[in-house]
């Protein structure tokens, strides 16, 4: 196993733990990440989720500040791998901005969307069941 794969999975395993040890792994584990060079879509995928959640929940600003650098990384990753590889969808269904969601809606959410998002959102097809 990489440290990258190691680190994503460490920081994902505590990242909703707010002891003291935990907060002070998760300080580690985030300035590590943002010093390792090369990080697996899948681990970029779960590394994406993991942040945003540390970002909602913070134990400091300090880690909020560190989170918010490794995301931008990640985010510039993820970017560029969906350029590499945007055939292949690997980031579709994950909701990392600019990938591809597929989902069913309410009417009410759709008309909401269409409102406040008309240049940004793509209706497939509008059949009711």
């Amino acid at each position: 196993m990489n440290l990258a794969k190691k680190y994503v999975r460490e920081l994902t395993q505590i990242k909703n733990q707010f002891d003291p040890t935990s907060t002070g792994k998760k300080e580690r584990l985030v300035e590590l990440l943002i010093k390792e060079k090369s990080i697996t879509d899948s681990d970029l995928i779960k590394l994406h989720e993991t942040l945003l959640f540390l970002k909602a929940h913070p134990s400091h600003k300090r880690l909020l500040r560190s989170v918010s650098n490794l995301q931008k990384k990640t985010n510039n990753n993820i970017l560029q791998s969906i350029q590499r590889r945007k055939e292949e969808g690997i980031f579709e269904q994950t909701g990392v901005a600019g990938t591809c969601i597929t989902a069913t809606f309410s009417y009410t959410l759709v008309v909401w969307l269409s409102k406040e998002y008309p240049k940004h959102i793509y209706f497939d097809s509008f059949g009711a069941y």
